[in-house]
Parts: C-alpha cells; structure tokens; sequence
C-alpha cells in the first residue's frame, strides 16, 4: 500500500500518547484534540509517519491551528539539565501561591509564544516551589504540562493495533469489550491466512472481527470470508478504516443471517418441488402419448375411406414467419447485463455466500450478545470436519452454558473455556513496576474442534 496521505482515507491523529482515528474527507477538514482545532490541508501529499507542527491562526474558545512540517519534536526534558532538584516534598504547600504569574499573562504568553518548550521554560522560571521538588516530581510536573502546551502531532497510518486500543479505549461496550490480546487469541485459534473459506458472526463490535480476518488474510491469495450479521447494515467502521483496496474489500461477503440461510433453505426446497414436479409432468407425458396413439390408431381406421383434406402449406409459412422474432446474441447479452446491473448488491453478496455454504467453510468464529449455542448449532453443519470454532462473549456464565450444550450434544470436541489477563508495565531506570491501573479480563473465550456429525462420542 501507498504510503503517501491522500484525501478520502482514514488517518490516525497522535498528540502525545492520544491517538483519535479520523476520515481526511477534504483538504479543509479539521479535526478537534480537546480544545484545539487543527487544518489538515497540508498533510495532503505528506507520508505517514510525518511530525507537523501546530501554528495558532486563530484563538477563541477553541483555538484554530494549521500544521507546518517539521523534523523532530521537542524534548522538554533538557529543561531538568540546568534546574536543580531537592531531596523530598515534605516542605511544600500547595496554597495556590506558588506561581507568580497571572492566568491573563500566562494566555497572553501562550498566544505570543508558538515554542511549548519557551512557554513552560517561562511557567517553571517564575515558580517558588519547583527547584524544591524531587527530580521526579519534577518530571511529573513537566509532563503535566506538556499535555497542555505541546504543539506537535504526528500523522499515523490506521493499524489493527491502533483501532482496536482506540475503540477500547473510546467505550469498551461498542466493540463488544474486545482487547488486543483477546482480539489476537481469537485470530490465532481461527487458523485464518491467505487460503481457505471462513464464516464468521458478529453483531457489534464495530467491525474489529471482520477487519481483523481481512488483515491476516492479506491483499494476496484465495481467501474468502463470509461476514454474518443480525441487522439490515453490517457495522464496517474499521473495516473501512483500515484503507484497504477494492480487490481486498471484494473478498468479504456481509449478509444477514437470517436473508442468507431463508434464500439457501428455500433453494433447496425449490430444487425438491422442481424435480418432483418433473417426475409428475413425465408420468403425465407418458400417459398422454400412450392415449394420443392410440386415438391416431383410431382415426387411422375410421378414415381409410375419406378423401384426404387439402392443406395450406404457403399459408402456414407466411403465418410462422411473421410471429417470429429474430433475437441477436447482442440484445440477449444486454438483456443480461441490465439484468446484472438491477441486481442490488446484497442480493450479489447473498449469491455468493450461498455458494461458500455449499462448499463449506475452514472455521467458524462468534462474536455476539446474545446467546451463542443456537447460532452454534444452526451453522455448524457448515464447517469441515476438523476445524476449529471459537467464541467470544463478554460474560463467562454464557459461555458455560453454551459449553455444557456443546458437550452434551457432542458437537465438538477438545471444547476449552478460558479468559485473558493483560498486564501492562512501566519500564524506567528504578521505576519498574506494573501499571497502578490495571483493565480487568477482556471477555471470555470457547474453543473447539468440529467432528463428524454421524459419529456419536461417549
């Protein structure tokens, strides 16, 4: 893929350690960090990964930036270099005091100055109480400050990774409360690559469980998905926001469930009343000609005696000839294409997923709120034998219930219920430690093997 930023596709905004995911939809869009406004006209053209810096045009309560290329940020740490520290904090009180300057002239500095590393220079040379601070309050205090002053933004290219952090940490409930690990231990007991069929069924996690098939099923192979959903539109926010091409986005086919397995159902019933309608038309062939020769045996004896009846041969041609109408291969082959044209798209979709029912599918994959085991049961007979079934929910009692139902019934075997717990750490010289606030699990997840269904297991 291009690595050149281009109007249309979805950018990732970072300013510090916040990322927000946003369509670059026009050269005068904007897009809002707190109470900054930023243009991104000229990003356009730029490669992803550049460092911008934001130039104030315009204050207000929100003030208006425009983005100008720059090489590196600006490491506020060599502000600690010349700036001596003591040796604790029991001395200091926060009475409100301790600055000198005033909120106006801390605003008019800021709307003076455009280098976040003058205006915090400023704020820490006119403070009592900051060459009493420990060498790491002192750090604390200049990252306090750098979330608020700090002019520089970096424009990222949309990964899994991104967007999944992203939604998780916008409103876990949206994508379901899937977590990154939890995300990849899915797609790694799924099996998916480049080659084979999957099926998989999610009802919102803001398109995370199709993005995620459709990246590690790559831009080249075979590989086709079928992506089930319960409403009348799939949800494909990051499916989209990964920037994938035509040729990638073609290989996915999203459906209803309920439309896709009604149109496979009442195909197969439609085939079984053609053919037993065929049989019947047959047999009425058959008894018909039987009687129709021998009334022509019949009409042979009674008529040996009469004159033969005089036929109009020129008559009958003139006649055929002209309730004939003479159809080209060019107007048939239009015919078809309009035809193709009115069909809508998700009856194309429809189509196609159809036809992967009938081959089957490599793996099956659940996402969803509801209760998982009757979606379990209905496309199970759509899965090779051998292949791996994996379900996510986000309550544990669910999925006991659908692995008790799944071991009685004796639907798959080495059938596994376990859950993840991530833990983040804060690496720094004599300041290694876990993070103080841990994410508890990230949902639950049910892994089994599919078996041949005529073969009973004790």
């Amino acid at each position: 893929m291009d690595d050149t930023i281009k109007v249309g596709q979805y950018i990732i905004v970072q300013r510090q350690n916040f990322t927000k995911l946003h369509k670059f939809s026009a050269l005068d869009s904007t897009v809002t960090l707190g109470k900054e406004m930023v243009e991104l006209k000229n990003i356009a053209g730029q490669n992803f990964f550049q460092t911008f810096k934001m130039k104030l045009i315009a204050s207000g309560k929100k003030r208006l930036h425009e983005l100008e290329i720059c090489d590196n940020a600006t490491n506020l740490k060599d502000i600690l270099t010349s700036i001596e520290s003591g040796s604790d904090n029991r001395n200091i009180l926060d009475d409100g005091k301790s600055q000198s300057l005033s909120y106006e002239e801390i605003i008019n500095m800021r709307q003076t100055l455009s280098d976040s590393k003058e205006i915090i220079g400023t704020i820490i040379a006119n403070s009592n109480s900051f060459n009493q601070k420990t060498e790491f309050s002192q750090e604390k205090y200049i990252k306090k400050k750098e979330k608020k002053y700090f002019e520089f933004i970096q424009v990222r290219k949309p990964t899994l990774r991104l967007l999944t952090e992203i939604f998780y940490r916008q409103d876990p409930e949206k994508a379901l409360g899937l977590r990154m690990d939890s995300l990849s231990q899915l797609i790694s007991y799924s099996g998916v690559n480049s080659m084979g069929n999957y099926l998989i069924y999610e009802s919102g996690s803001s398109g995370l469980v199709p993005a995620a098939f459709l990246n590690s099923m790559g831009d080249h192979g075979d590989a086709r998905l079928v992506h089930l959903h319960p409403g009348n539109f799939p949800q494909m926010q990051a499916v989209y926001a990964l920037n994938l091409t035509d040729h990638h986005l073609k290989r996915c086919s999203s459906v209803n469930i309920y439309s896709v397995l009604r149109q496979y159902y009442q195909g197969i019933e439609e085939n079984v009343e053609t053919l037993s309608q065929t049989e019947s038309e047959n047999e009425k062939m058959d008894i018909d000609e039987s009687s129709r020769k021998r009334k022509l045996e019949n009409d042979d004896t009674e008529d040996d005696n009469k004159p033969p009846k005089r036929q109009n041969f020129e008559e009958d041609e003139n006649n055929e000839q002209q309730n004939e109408v003479p159809i080209s291969d060019e107007n048939s082959s239009n015919t078809l294409t309009d035809r193709e044209e009115k069909k809508r798209k998700w009856q194309l979709d429809n189509d196609e997923a159809i036809r992967l029912f009938k081959e089957k599918f490599d793996s099956l994959t659940i996402v969803a709120k509801e209760d998982p085991f009757p979606i379990v049961k209905e496309l199970l007979p759509f899965i090779h034998n051998g292949r791996p079934v994996v379900i996510f929910h986000a309550c544990k009692e669910v999925l006991m219930e659908c692995y008790t139902s799944l071991k009685n019934h004796n639907l798959l075997i080495n059938v596994r219920l376990f859950s993840n717990f991530m833990r983040d750490y804060q690496v720094l010289p004599m300041r290694t430690h876990p993070a103080i606030q841990l994410q508890g699990n990230s949902g639950w997840l049910l892994v089994g093997y599919t078996v041949n269904h005529g073969i009973t297991l004790n």
